[in-house]
């Protein structure tokens, strides 16, 4: 009798052993996080206030950049967004979250976020942000067409010989 109860023993302890398996992962696949702000932040579309909240990737093995934005106890979605990959140099042992510089009065904006232990995390997207990229580039643009046109219109570097700086016009 009494090997049979080692034998239950052992079973039921490896039984046990296997049912908290998938719990153990469970924040390393969704990346879990618990996060506490001591001031508002802002995420994409919406303004955090003060206070513990958590942060996790959907569960979704196709997109593993749509990001979950819960109230502490788990119970509240206050936001879903789609993020972008985002990754640094070196892992920390610690969760890392960084912000952008808003004006001042407005909240800071977080944007990425790293589960301690990796490299790879996720870039939070702000439409005001993308649009302001966009100006920037079609600006940027614009000024080397500007540039073009000049040359074009009769400028040395057009003529294909090298201007001699001895030269006076």
């Amino acid at each position: 009798m009494t090997r049979n109860r080692k034998f239950a023993f052992v079973a039921m302890s490896v039984l046990a052993g296997l049912s908290a398996l998938p719990m153990a992962f469970a924040d390393e696949w969704n990346k879990e996080t618990e996060v506490t702000f001591s001031a508002p932040v802002e995420a994409p579309g919406v303004v955090l206030q003060a206070g513990s909240y958590i942060f996790k990737l959907a569960d979704s093995e196709s997109d593993r950049n749509i990001v979950q934005i819960f109230r502490k106890d788990g119970d509240e979605l206050v936001t879903t967004l789609l993020a972008v990959p985002a990754s640094r140099e070196k892992a920390t042992d610690k969760t890392v979250i960084t912000f952008e510089e808003r004006p001042s009065g407005e909240p800071e904006a977080i944007h990425e976020w790293f589960y301690p232990g990796e490299t790879d995390g996720v870039e939070f997207v702000y439409k005001g942000h993308a649009r302001e990229q966009a100006d920037q580039a079609t600006a940027s643009s614009e000024e080397d067409d500007q540039d073009d046109s000049i040359l074009a219109a009769g400028g040395a570097e057009d003529s294909g010989a090298s201007p001699d700086p001895s030269e006076t016009r």
